[in-house]
């Protein structure tokens, strides 16, 4: 692993006010330092809760009040 993109990366993480984990940064690394900075500014929705299992875990949010 090249220690100066290693370092690179966890500044932009703590500048970014996100910080990360080692094994974060392991995985960030692998990446261009463009596309960490663009994923960055524009995140990737995450992907929506199923309605059954909001459901199962929370009952009164499946029951429509007036």
């Amino acid at each position: 692993m090249d220690n100066e993109k290693y370092l690179l990366t966890a500044h932009l993480m703590r500048r970014a006010g996100f910080g990360a984990t080692r094994s974060e940064l392991s995985k960030l690394v692998k990446e261009e330092y463009e596309d960490i900075v663009e994923g960055l500014l524009s995140p990737t929705a995450p992907k929506a809760i199923e309605d059954a299992l909001v459901r199962r875990y929370h009952p009164d949010q499946s029951v429509t009040h007036d």
